[in-house]
């Protein structure tokens, strides 16, 4: 988000912390829904409308949305869909989505509906240390503000690693996807 808007590029956020009704992902059983809550790739199925006789739920697909879900489904499908044809989420007559920036961290937030407001990106502050300390992305300086705390990092990229660069870059990453995945399901 940082390098987007010190790029000039528009960016719009959301935090979806809905936690569905129906199962989402063939390796989720219907019943641990609520120990696991709202996830990366929760949202999907609200995106693509898929509200009814939903194929994953149970195994037989008879879990439909809640009156509320159908409401973010709706939301979210106009707003994806104003994305891809105009660059920018806002729906006329609907949901004014902001663009976001460092000082305000306005965006979306899913909770039992689709609500402008501020969103928290204390989550964001263990990523940074990651990145900060170990991946190096940032090709320069840069003011890396995630909550409100802010670190100044700098990184050098560089264009050619040796095979065990590559392989301790690949283990941070897997350590990096292992620890989200925990902390996904802790904080669910």
């Amino acid at each position: 988000m940082l390098k987007a808007q010190a790029n000039n590029i528009p960016v719009y956020t959301y935090l979806n912390s809905h936690v569905p009704n129906c199962q989402w992902s063939k390796s989720l059983s219907q019943g641990a829904i609520q120990f696991v809550g709202a996830t990366h790739t929760s949202e999907i199925s609200y995106v693509f409308g898929n509200s009814v006789n939903q194929p994953l739920s149970a195994g037989n697909g008879t879990c439909n949305f809640t009156t509320e879900e159908v409401a973010i489904s709706e939301s979210l499908i106009a707003a994806w869909t104003a994305m891809a044809t105009t660059g920018n989420p806002s729906v006329s007559g609907g949901l004014q989505w902001p663009q976001w920036n460092n000082s305000t961290s306005m965006g979306v937030n899913i909770v039992n509906a689709t609500t402008v407001g501020t969103v928290d990106y204390s989550q964001c502050q263990f990523w940074d240390t990651i990145n900060n300390l170990y991946l190096n992305f940032t090709s320069s300086s840069v003011n890396t503000t995630s909550g409100g705390s802010s670190t100044s990092s700098t990184g050098t990229a560089t264009s050619k690693k040796s095979g065990a660069d590559k392989e301790v870059e690949a283990g941070i990453w897997g350590l990096t996807l292992a620890v989200g995945i925990a902390i996904s399901v802790l904080m669910g």
